[in-house]
């Protein structure tokens, strides 16, 4: 007989659990309402799908504060994100493009591919926490085509002044694409009120469905489809849009909005716990800044004297699941370029782990995670011949 350990799961920024509203509410359209949204003259299958995708939309938008017709639903945030800017660089002329050093890999691996099709960039480097300077921004911004800050950083936290870099955007007459997947609904922001061209949300890390995310797109912004077929989603994209997956992700929103107060405090609160809990182990330093300049439900510290890989595996067979590097480099032997670009070691960037917390976690569980990370890191370190000779 298996008997399943019960896990502490902290790797929410991979994948989050769903929603059980939404998962109900997704059941419906995968078997007795599986038609796809219907055109002009859809029957009766198809009308209900679209209507049911249309109030996803609606609901997606409310949460942003834009109109409906401004959501575009894609297959994930790296599309979203590619559309975003390279859709937007193609549609708007060849001028410069501005990003930072820590944006997701998507959107630098955009930038470069615009780079090598006669688009000069220029990627800014951030300070020792994170954040991008202003006044290099405003420098850099004369001329641009486009402009891509994001809201805040999936791997460290940092939650940068796009208010500020929209306005410095608006004023250099660039487009300002923002990835706000991270930060989605852990705070309150009004993208109708900003200079924004475009920006990416995603399901999964509300607790909507895995598959499907969406883009922003300001009424009058023009965009060149990457992806070539029959058009949908206001003639952006190809395809149709996977009914069940907008159902739960329109879902997922609703009922995290509904409670959207008690939930980031709870986020919150586990932050700062395990934050401080984590911080007296010895020799353990935080990525990325702290208190409001850092999303609720992020925590990224280094053990250092302890390699990332090993960490996780033992913290793992103890019950704690979390995350080391970057997302996109964890299964690379590469240390992670966010750690790198705030100036710190290859030490500190093996060692850093990574605790995204989401609505299903309670403030009760860090004294355990506490427990066991400092139990690891000690076993760890004894291990490290190295870190022996030192002392």
């Amino acid at each position: 007989m298996c008997i399943r350990m019960e896990y502490i799961y902290l790797d929410n920024v991979r994948a989050a659990r769903v929603d059980e509203r939404a998962l109900q509410e997704m059941m419906p359209y995968f078997t007795e309402k599986f038609g796809v949204p219907g055109g002009e003259f859809g029957h009766a299958y198809e009308e209900e799908a679209a209507e049911a995708v249309e109030r996803a939309r609606e609901t997606i938008a409310r949460s942003l504060g834009v109109h409906p017709s401004e959501i575009v639903f894609t297959s994930s945030p790296e599309e979203s994100n590619n559309l975003g800017v390279i859709g937007y660089a193609l549609a708007n002329g060849k001028g410069k493009v501005v990003a930072s050093r820590i944006e997701s890999s998507c959107v630098l691996e955009s930038v470069k591919y615009l780079s090598e099709h006669g688009y000069p960039s220029r990627v800014l480097g951030v300070d020792r926490e994170g954040f991008v300077d202003t006044e290099a921004l405003k420098k850099h911004a004369s001329g641009a085509t486009l402009i891509a800050i994001q809201r805040s950083n999936g791997e460290i936290g940092t939650v940068q002044d796009t208010h500020a870099a929209s306005d410095i955007a608006e004023d250099a007459g660039s487009g300002y694409h923002m990835d706000m997947r991270y930060s989605y609904l852990q705070e309150r922001i009004d993208l109708g009120r900003m200079h924004v061209t475009t920006a990416t949300i995603a399901s999964n890390l509300v607790h909507g469905p895995l598959g499907i995310a969406a883009l922003y797109v300001r009424e009058g912004v023009r965009l060149r489809p990457l992806l070539r077929g029959t058009y949908h989603e206001g003639d952006i994209r190809p395809g149709v849009v996977p009914t069940a997956l907008a159902v739960g992700f329109g879902a997922a929103v609703r009922e995290w909005m509904r409670e959207r107060d008690a939930i980031v405090t709870r986020m919150r609160r586990y932050r700062d716990s395990l934050m401080k809990g984590l911080l007296e182990i010895e020799d353990t330093e935080l990525n990325g800044a702290a208190g409001d300049r850092r999303i609720p439900g992020n925590v990224n510290v280094s053990f250092k004297g302890a390699e990332g890989e090993a960490i996780l595996l033992m913290a793992n067979e103890r019950g704690i699941i979390a995350r080391t590097g970057s997302a996109c480099y964890s299964r690379s032997l590469k240390p992670s370029y966010v750690i790198r670009a705030l100036g710190k070691t290859y030490e500190v960037s093996h060692g850093s782990v990574l605790f995204s917390i989401g609505k299903y976690n309670d403030p009760s569980e860090v004294p355990r995670v506490v427990e066991v990370m400092s139990s690891v890191v000690e076993k760890l370190r004894g291990l490290n011949p190295f870190r022996r000779e030192v002392r």
